[in-house]
């Protein structure tokens, strides 16, 4: 799967995970997702060599994608039971297993709390490369080619009329 290829699989991903999200935070069955989905990833941070991981937050709802870009923080608050929902249905869908725990002081030093990170395998009947971290002293250097190419690949993206 080539880079463009992948980086459509993540749009999929996340609206994947959307799809079950309501557009009401005040609805009390419904869940629902804070949608920073226009932001770009953070290009310095949890990389990946291939492949995607799924972060989720401490209380078991999704939080970020970490990409070969960096990682796509596409909500930061959420409502419902998320946890039931990743186990349940979207987690299957991804072919997700657990790659490791995230602690809190890797992510934000003694602020808030951090949630498991599962490996993406495919998205439905898609599948996709296994996922690799690459090495946190390698985020740096490949920061600024992979917001340039992340930036390219959204306009290839647009300018094809394709959502994902």
């Amino acid at each position: 799967m080539d880079d463009f290829e992948l980086f459509k699989a993540a749009k999929k991903v996340v609206e994947t995970i959307f799809e079950y999200a309501t557009p009401d935070p005040a609805s009390p069955d419904n869940l629902w997702l804070e949608d920073r989905r226009e932001r770009e990833p953070n290009h310095s941070m949890y990389q990946t060599l291939s492949g995607l991981f799924l972060e989720l937050f401490s209380n078991g709802g999704p939080h970020s994608l970490w990409t070969p870009w960096g990682v796509w923080e596409f909500t930061f608050s959420s409502t419902g039971d998320w946890e039931s929902a990743m186990k349940n249905n979207i987690l299957p869908r991804l072919g997700a297993t657990f790659h490791r725990e995230l602690r809190a002081s890797d992510k934000w030093g003694d602020f808030g709390a951090a949630g498991a990170v599962y490996a993406v395998h495919c998205l439905d009947s898609l599948g996709l490369p296994d996922p690799v971290e690459r090495p946190q002293e390698q985020w740096h250097h490949f920061a600024e080619k992979a917001q340039t190419a992340w930036q390219t690949m959204n306009i290839r993206l647009s300018e094809s009329g394709n959502t994902a």
